[in-house]
């Protein structure tokens, strides 16, 4: 397995789910800026404020490949 960056745009978020490895997490997926679909799992999520990604972590994430 491979790490790459990769700028992507996410389309779909899931309802979040409790992990007991990971805590409240969520699944996203996005397009990548070839058009490719990405699933991008698991993303820690916040219940208390609703949110998961800040603009600048959207931009940044590190990702298997």
């Amino acid at each position: 397995m491979t790490w790459e960056k990769k700028r992507v745009l996410v389309t779909v978020k899931a309802y979040p789910e409790k992990s007991k490895k990971y805590g409240e997490v969520v699944c996203t997926i996005g397009l990548t800026e070839e058009g490719e679909w990405i699933r991008l799992y698991p993303i820690p999520f916040n219940a208390r404020t609703g949110s998961y990604l800040s603009p600048i972590e959207a931009g940044a994430k590190d990702m298997a490949m």
